[in-house]
């Protein structure tokens, strides 16, 4: 059972992280960036399924981050990790929270913007920088780039967890519930 061998945090970050591998369980993040890598082997990366996928490791790493296993507030826990951990212009975040529901609720890649009571629509690429807006209301994401900023933000949270207290708090709290499948 994986409780009797990941008890401490450097026990327990190394699982999670992927420097430790154990026979009876995986880590939820490797699993989440083992299903990312089989899209990219089969050319998926422009299919819907392959930012979805980025977006569920990224709300993963913001319970890690908050301390919150509540579904409730999913979208100030997921900005403010972004905030803190992606690399983007930050005048692009509300943008990217929107393109989360838009991969997330429609298959047309439609989101609404309340704030400024507008239709948005994205587009997928595989060029061309993170968030391209090519009209007040269509934007292209690049989905590669996407992705490897998500590999730059784990390990920029990595690092964080393992000089905070508070984070390593938060990250055992959240560990203890989903830190791995069996």
């Amino acid at each position: 059972m994986a409780n009797a061998v990941i008890n401490t945090i450097e026990e327990q970050t190394n699982f999670f992280f992927g420097n430790k591998k154990l026979e009876t369980c995986n880590s939820t993040l490797q699993k989440g960036l083992d299903e990312l890598k089989d899209l990219e082997k089969v050319s998926l990366t422009q299919n819907q399924a392959f930012p979805l996928l980025v977006w569920s490791v990224i709300d993963l790493l913001s319970r890690y981050h908050s301390g919150q296993l509540e579904n409730q507030g999913s979208m100030v826990r997921i900005k403010k990790f972004l905030k803190a951990f992606l690399k983007h212009d930050r005048r692009d975040t509300q943008t990217l929270l929107l393109f989360r529901n838009a991969v997330a609720h429609s298959v047309s890649l439609f989101a609404f913007d309340a704030s400024s009571k507008r239709e948005v629509r994205f587009r997928l690429t595989d060029q061309g920088p993170l968030v391209l807006q090519e009209t007040p209301v269509r934007f292209a994401i690049n989905t590669i780039e996407f992705h490897a900023r998500l590999y730059e933000s784990i390990e920029a949270y990595h690092k964080e967890v393992m000089t905070s207290n508070e984070l390593q708090k938060r990250f055992q709290k959240v560990f203890k519930k989903l830190g791995y499948i069996q």
